[in-house]
């Protein structure tokens, strides 16, 4: 799974909502309400992080699929500042 998230310097909120991209882990019928829920994640943990955001996301992306699939996908998070 990767996660891609443009975030504002100055702000140091996200720009755009995350891009996430999931390759053989979901079936494509299945996404819609899961992609929804893990945006509102990583929107809210990259908010609310006060340090390492880069692990806080992939922590928060790593619980919420755990708990809603019961799976553990390699995870794999982006950050870009602009």
């Amino acid at each position: 799974m990767f996660v891609n998230l443009n975030m504002d310097k100055v702000t140091k909120k996200p720009i755009t909502p995350p891009e996430i991209i999931t390759r053989g882990f979901i079936a494509t019928q299945n996404t819609g309400e899961l992609i929804l829920g893990l945006r509102n994640r990583v929107v809210d943990t990259a908010s609310r992080a006060n340090g390492n955001m880069q692990k806080d996301v992939e922590q928060a992306v790593s619980n919420y699929l755990y708990k809603e699939t019961k799976r553990r996908p390699m995870i794999i998070v982006n950050i870009t500042k602009s």
